[in-house]
């Protein structure tokens, strides 16, 4: 069976969502600490994931993280326009709280 891609990725609406990383995703023992894990931090590390798709590209995740006092962008091999891209993206769904 040939799988239309096109017509795959024409499918996904462009949106973006954030990933609580509070909370384990998984019922009873927590994993061994590691820095990222399926979307989940166990060492403690400042992480904030967005989720994104995006008609006629896809989906994926971008994981920002603080480590040894700079800012990480684990990107998937996105380039840093894409990355922007998705973030102006989630800064146009945004509802603001103090409006100007």
């Amino acid at each position: 069976m040939d799988i239309d891609y096109k017509k795959l990725f024409d499918g996904f609406e462009t949106a973006v969502w954030l990933e609580d990383t509070s909370k384990s995703i998984y019922d009873g023992d927590v994993p061994e600490k590691q820095s990222l894990y399926f979307g989940c931090n166990y060492e403690d590390i400042p992480t904030i994931i967005i989720k994104w798709s995006e008609k006629g590209r896809g989906f994926g995740e971008y994981v920002f993280q603080l480590i040894d006092g700079k800012m990480v962008c684990h990107n998937e091999y996105d380039s840093p326009e894409s990355v922007k891209r998705v973030l102006c993206n989630m800064v146009d769904q945004c509802t603001f709280m103090d409006n100007s």
